[in-house]
């Protein structure tokens, strides 16, 4: 693979090879091309070790951000179901039951191990749908609060889910990560410049630049397979919602 195709570890590698490294720095010292190279070459040390450390934090906060939202998002669901599902079974006569379920859960539980776009996209759907149904959905109560407050809450837990993940994903590939790429490409291309300027022996080329060239050697890696998106984390169970008294919801004559 090129030089471009090197990952961030990999040039902090090679840079510190060439801060800290006996042999290399004397070489560097040695010719003023090369020695003019050095601050710059701290400078993207740095800049490099930045991004490498603050990428991982980031990326770790926001992982542990999306497995809690996704838990809330799943909770909902279940709770939501399970109002909906027992309700049919204490009122099999009532049809708006099933119909709401079957409108915002056609896959009952497995909603809750889609991709989270998946379920992004679902939330959305029943949003966009949301006024059809706001009746019936309003017409169930217990403990001061109605399904529609319900499947409110499930709808924002899905957004905040979906806003996490584009952060994450984000984060993945920040703008000083790129910025300090093109920095470091832009110096090692002054150091082979500067190589050639001063002619080094073989010997000092390979001390030199030996690291880098096997580095660039190497095959590119196969991109791993991926699915269309992240699977949540297994979540515990939430407390089941209990079941809104058959106090009167609707029609109940029976």
């Amino acid at each position: 693979m090129s030089r471009i195709e090197l990952n961030i570890a990999e040039m902090l590698t090679l840079t510190n090879e060439w801060l800290t490294d006996k042999a290399k720095l004397a070489i560097l010292n040695a010719h003023a091309e090369f020695k003019a190279l050095i601050p710059r070459l701290k400078a993207v040390q740095a800049s490099l070790l930045a991004v490498d450390t603050s990428r991982t934090q980031r990326l770790a906060d926001l992982t542990q951000q999306v497995t809690d939202a996704d838990a809330t998002h799943d909770s909902w669901i279940r709770a939501i179901i399970g109002v909906l599902e027992g309700l049919e079974a204490w009122f099999p006569d009532e049809a708006k039951y099933p119909t709401l379920l079957q409108w915002m859960f056609p896959n009952g539980l497995a909603h809750t191990q889609s991709t989270y776009r998946a379920e992004v996209g679902l939330a959305l759907r029943i949003e966009s749908e949301l006024a059809d149904h706001k009746k019936d959905l309003a017409a169930i109560k217990f403990e001061g609060a109605t399904l529609l407050d319900g499947v409110q809450a499930y709808i924002d837990a899905a957004k905040a889910l979906g806003q996490i993940d584009q952060e994450r994903t984000a984060a993945d590939t920040p703008t000083n990560q790129r910025e300090a790429r093109a920095e470091w490409l832009h110096v090692v291309a002054g150091m082979i410049a500067a190589g050639k300027l001063v002619k080094l022996s073989p010997a000092d080329k390979q001390v030199l630049f030996g690291s880098l060239n096997a580095a660039s050697a190497k095959p590119a890696k196969k991109p791993a397979k991926t699915k269309p998106g992240p699977n949540p984390a297994p979540t515990p169970t939430p407390t089941p919602a209990p079941v809104p008294n058959p106090a009167p919801v609707g029609n109940n004559n029976k």
